[in-house]
């Protein structure tokens, strides 16, 4: 009774195999060679000379003394930054850089940032000892706000703090 049983199963079994497709499939290797599958598309494939960024651009105000000393003039600036790039950073290296006709930069030559951070909407500046080559307290004053004012012309910056 068991053998007749097992034998019934493996007979429906085999049934349902061949009735649902699954049977194996005589093709020779020769005709499973002459299958043609379509070309892919040709492309050319150019491989970049170097990493792209994506740019964004910035509108900022630098500040600069006037010819006199007298005050501070903002300068209107478009800035092309990468966005792996700190535009705080940015902005505070193309203020010791910038020349304008008829201006003064208040930032010593020579100064360089050593570190810049940001927490929250303050950011921490610490600049080289070259900052301290100004010529009297009232130029320091200006050089202070000089880049108070430029960092917060981004929107993102309310309060600076600067070491020297």
């Amino acid at each position: 009774m068991k053998r007749f049983a097992f034998w019934l199963a493996m007979g429906l079994l085999l049934s349902l195999l061949l009735l649902s497709g699954c049977a194996m499939n005589e093709r020779s290797a020769d005709a499973l060679q002459e299958v043609n599958l379509p070309e892919p598309p040709q492309m050319a494939m150019e491989v970049p000379n170097e990493d792209t960024v994506p740019v964004r651009r910035i509108d900022a105000e630098l500040f600069l003394r006037s010819a006199d000393g007298a005050m501070l003039i903002p300068v209107s600036q478009r800035l092309s930054i990468d966005y792996t790039q700190d535009p705080a950073l940015v902005l505070l290296e193309a203020l010791l850089t910038v020349e304008e006709e008829g201006l003064v930069n208040p930032i010593p030559e020579g100064t360089r940032v050593l570190n810049l951070e940001h927490s929250g909407r303050l950011v921490t500046v610490d600049l080289s000892i070259d900052a301290y080559g100004v010529e009297s307290a009232h130029d320091l004053l200006l050089m202070e706000a000089a880049i108070a004012g430029t960092l917060g012309s981004l929107e993102d910056i309310e309060h600076v703090n600067l070491l020297i």
